[in-house]
């Protein structure tokens, strides 16, 4: 759980209690732990004992050290520590940044200070602090601030923290979806997987090869993306577009040369497998459905996340997807599945419709050439947008 938990608060505020009462001790980074592994209780000037502050340097370069090897994993980490300046907690925000975590700041700087001083007095004797820290604290705390992207909670409201549980006991089936292509990729395999044992068969083969000849597109697609940003970095329009209408003219030929290989190699590849007639017959028909989708699919590809993305616009890409797959595809898929009980032909077919459905946005809103973004800054100025 990527959450980094940060307590602000003065020394015998309670922190470390409170992380003892939550059940947080495990997770929990303390300096003042770190001072006693690097130091015993030290005999003081008045004759008592406390905690060096001698080993400090070493202290936060372990304590840091630590934090970064747990953010590596992922590790849902607590830092107990007073936390009074600005720029120690910017330390912990760029860190999250890094490691991609959430930012909580549990704040007790509410805490009456006549109450923190009653309880540092009854604290054990090394664990006390002259009240004069307890005092600078407090001054501290009004002039430095939390930073901005940090959520603050106060101790009482931990519950703010934590993953919200559903009860989900009254569904008889719970799909979960991730990101757009990964999940849509594992929409279609739960979908086909509750067909019948030859559709799902047939579907291996068939999407064995055709991931194979896939290839070629993706490939194809990543090298118009190279050009294309290259090109648009130039600032030559009259290249850009001329290199678009070439690329056209290729991603179409590539798919026509896929298509038609998947085509004509069906039969010699089905007759690699010993297969029941209805397998045979059902893997058949989806390459025959998937040599098309070679045909369209190259030239969308290509023009959608090659020449498009390439050239600036990724957000036309994704509410593309965002509409066709989430909003069209899947929906009518699982429809025709589960609620209409269609033929797998039928449901294979909507399954790549989204494959033919982007073709025309693509042509239109590519031969437009308002996805143009110059985002160099020649002489110093910053062109947004060109075409």
């Amino acid at each position: 759980m990527r959450i980094l938990l940060l307590l602000r608060g003065s020394a015998s505020c309670g922190k470390s209690t409170w992380i003892e009462q939550h059940g947080l001790k495990p997770y929990a980074l303390s300096a003042d732990d770190i001072r006693l592994l690097c130091q015993s209780p030290v005999m003081l000037p008045d004759g008592t004992e406390g905690i060096s502050q001698d080993n400090d340097s070493v202290v936060w370069k372990t304590l840091f050290a630590i934090l970064e090897v747990r953010m590596q994993r992922g590790d849902f980490t607590v830092i107990d520590a007073t936390n009074s300046k600005t720029s120690e907690m910017n330390r912990y925000k760029e860190m999250c940044e890094t490691y991609r975590y959430r930012m909580y700041c549990v704040d007790f700087t509410d805490i009456p200070i006549e109450e923190v001083k009653r309880r540092n007095a009854a604290r054990e004797t090394f664990k006390r602090v002259p009240e004069a820290v307890i005092d600078n604290m407090y001054s501290r705390f009004r002039t430095q601030k939390i930073p901005s992207g940090i959520k603050v909670i106060r101790p009482e409201e931990l519950d703010a923290v934590w993953t919200r549980l559903f009860d989900m006991s009254s569904y008889k089936r719970i799909h979960h979806i991730g990101d757009i292509h990964g999940c849509n990729t594992a929409l279609q395999t739960v979908i086909l997987g509750h067909m019948s044992s030859s559709a799902i068969a047939a579907h291996s083969i068939s999407s064995t090869i055709f991931l194979f000849l896939k290839v070629t597109s993706v490939g194809a697609s990543s090298a118009a993306a190279v050009l294309t940003g290259k090109t648009v970095g130039t600032g030559n329009l009259a290249k850009i577009r001329e290199y678009t209408r070439t690329f056209q003219v290729l991603f179409l030929g590539i798919g026509i040369l896929l298509g038609a290989a998947l085509f004509f190699i069906r039969i010699p590849l089905l007759g690699l497998y010993s297969l029941e007639p209805q397998t045979r017959e059902l893997a058949n028909a989806f390459i025959l459905i998937e040599s098309t989708v070679l045909v369209v699919m190259s030239y969308q590809m290509c023009m959608n996340t090659g020449v498009i993305c390439g050239g600036g616009d990724t957000r036309y890409v994704m509410v593309m997807d965002l509409i066709v797959i989430w909003g069209i595809v899947i929906p009518l898929s699982f429809a025709s599945a589960f609620l209409w009980n269609a033929s797998p032909v039928v449901v294979l077919l909507v399954l790549n419709a989204d494959q033919y459905l982007k073709c025309i946005p693509a042509a239109v809103y590519g031969n437009s050439f308002r996805w143009i973004r110059l985002l160099t800054r020649p002489g110093g100025e910053e062109e947004s947008s060109a075409g």
